[in-house]
């Protein structure tokens, strides 16, 4: 059994600009598609996580849209390991999602010409990106040999607070 410490090995990234808004738009589940999952990297070296010890769990997002085709991809960075700068458990996931009404989620910043999406809606989408990753990391992780790994439920809005860098 591996235990979970939540810490930070070496930030990962926060460009995504949003805010938590008062009056948030309605999510309406049938109005969000997730189009594509794509695992850009993965790295998988079990032997350091067999030892039984406490490991290290790090997780960071970074957003991408195009607004005139209502789309958004979220990438999702996931580090398991020990306190070292090289964890021997990565994974790069981008999350590509249409989504109807997109521009109900989003105010612009005038003096950036740039969007600022509604906090909660940003949320949504990172939790399903982290809900469908772990399951999809228990199947590749019990594949190489470590069996019953499941990552831990994590708030979508802490995901989001993760001191991050590129």
């Amino acid at each position: 059994i591996i235990q979970w410490c939540r810490k930070t090995l070496r930030p990962i990234q926060p460009n995504l600009p949003f805010k938590m808004n008062k009056k948030p738009g309605t999510i309406i589940a049938e109005n969000i598609q997730l189009l594509h999952i794509e695992t850009v990297k993965q790295i998988i070296d079990a032997s350091p996580l067999k030892n039984g010890k406490k490991h290290l769990l790090d997780m960071g997002t970074r957003l991408a849209y195009n607004l005139k085709d209502e789309r958004c991809k979220i990438e999702l960075f996931i580090r398991m390991g020990a306190d070292t700068a090289e964890a021997p458990v990565f994974f790069h996931f981008n999350f590509h999602y249409k989504v109807k009404g997109l521009d109900h989620f989003y105010e612009m910043n005038k003096d950036k010409n740039s969007p600022i999406f509604q906090g909660h809606f940003i949320s949504t989408l990172a939790g399903i990106s982290l809900s469908t990753a772990r399951v999809m990391i228990y199947e590749k992780l019990n594949n190489a040999g470590l069996k019953n790994i499941i990552l831990p439920v994590i708030s979508p809005q802490k995901l989001l607070q993760t001191t991050t860098k590129s």
